[in-house]
């Protein structure tokens, strides 16, 4: 009978524990992405320079990328983190993360002929104007 309330508790408590973690990661993200914006980024259209692709080097399309839960970083000799797990939070680049109500964007490149994705994760920035 006791059971049933000893595991509701460490539920609840397991909860709360994951919320507070959430909650101060993004504190400590947006902290990040405040310290790491250079003061010359304010829009996306000064990261639309042309860009050879490091592959082919072929010239590269401009636009922009959309990660909301962040883009991890994982070196190439360790385990990729669930995604839901605190090394997760811990992987994510500065600038990916968006945590606001609006969503925002990275400036990127993407090379058609090869795949190849390039994204400069140095600022977030607005969403671009509507250009239809």
């Amino acid at each position: 009978m006791i059971v049933i309330p000893v595991a509701i508790a460490v539920i609840v408590l397991t909860a709360v524990v994951w919320l507070i973690l959430i909650v101060l990661l993004r504190q400590r993200a947006h902290t990040q992405q405040q310290s790491h914006r250079p003061s010359h980024i304010t829009s996306p259209a000064h990261a639309m320079q042309p860009v050879l692709c490091p592959k082919c080097r072929v010239l590269m399309r401009s636009g922009f990328t959309a990660a909301e839960r962040g883009i991890a970083w994982c070196d190439g000799d360790k385990k990729i983190p669930g995604r839901m797990s605190l090394a997760w939070l811990k992987a994510v680049l500065p600038n990916t993360l968006n945590h606001g109500i609006s969503m925002k964007f990275n400036a990127a490149w993407r090379c058609e002929q090869c795949s190849m994705v390039v994204i400069d994760h140095s600022s977030l920035n607005r969403p671009p104007e509507d250009r239809t």
